[in-house]
């Protein structure tokens, strides 16, 4: 059964789908079939979704970084001058 699992995992759908009809348990394959389609589908969108989540989060926290480094720049001038230069 899991031979079959990992064959429909690579698009082997319909062939595998209709031999089903010919095993003792066909109802209790398709619909292993079935929830298992269903499960594998929600888990990658569930995974591009947090992908997703993950590279706004980064790209957020490298606007900040560049933020902060400037602050840093900008202190860093402002310590050098003399307070009477200005």
């Amino acid at each position: 059964m899991l031979s079959l699992l990992f064959l429909w995992l690579v698009g082997e759908f319909t062939v595998m789908y209709d031999d089903l009809d010919y095993t003792t348990h066909a109802i209790m394959g398709k619909f292993i079939f079935i929830l298992y389609m269903v499960l594998v589908t929600l888990l990658l969108i569930n995974m591009l979704i947090a992908m997703m989540g993950n590279t706004y989060t980064l790209v957020a926290e490298t606007q900040k970084e560049w933020l902060r480094q400037w602050a840093h720049i900008v202190l860093a001038v402002e310590q050098t001058v003399a307070p009477g230069m200005c």
